[in-house]
């Protein structure tokens, strides 16, 4: 069941409240990123990923200096 597009970073509480389990949610199908956040396993942990993965978790939250200059 997947209920998030690919490679975009989603929230654990979100998940579950879609009707993911937890087995699923905190197995090997995702990556856990900045505690609360996932991503599918197949997912490129690109720089613009974990910006995106941030925003989440604080949404006033930018890139700069090496974040930025990769993007």
């Amino acid at each position: 069941m997947t209920i998030y597009e690919p490679g975009e970073p989603f929230l654990r509480s979100e998940a579950l409240g879609r009707g993911l389990s937890r087995h699923r949610v905190d197995g090997p199908a995702y990556h856990r990123l900045l505690g609360t956040v996932r991503v599918a396993a197949s997912t490129e942990l690109s720089p613009l990923t974990l910006l995106r993965a941030a925003h989440l978790v604080v949404p006033d939250a930018v890139g700069s200096h090496h974040t930025a200059a990769r993007l």
